[in-house]
């Protein structure tokens, strides 16, 4: 929720949702497009990660960039979150610099 206040106090808008079933839902209803989806890779869903989700905002045009925030380090999963967008590690100390420099 620390990035969530972050973006506000730049000036952003921001949706936020609980699990990718209400990211998707808030998505579709009505239909938004986003510049920048700020993701984390684990979502607390068996079924999808936040991977899944960014391809599926990509792949349908709900949004024109990913980003994912994550503490998430496994090789494949990381592999395939850069493949899609950008990456920055919680716990960087440069972290938040980037984050905003984005």
């Amino acid at each position: 929720r620390s990035l969530e206040r972050l973006a506000r106090l730049c000036g952003l808008r921001v949706l936020s949702a609980v699990n990718p079933a209400d990211a998707l839902h808030r998505v579709r209803h009505p239909k938004r497009v986003f510049e920048l989806a700020i993701l984390d890779i684990e979502l607390g869903d068996p079924d999808r990660n936040g991977v899944d989700l960014g391809a599926w905002l990509r792949s349908r045009g709900y949004a024109r960039r990913v980003l994912f925030y994550s503490a998430q380090q496994a090789t494949n999963v990381y592999l395939q979150a850069v493949q899609l967008g950008e990456y920055v590690p919680k716990g960087d100390p440069d972290g938040v610099p980037r984050l905003i420099a984005i």
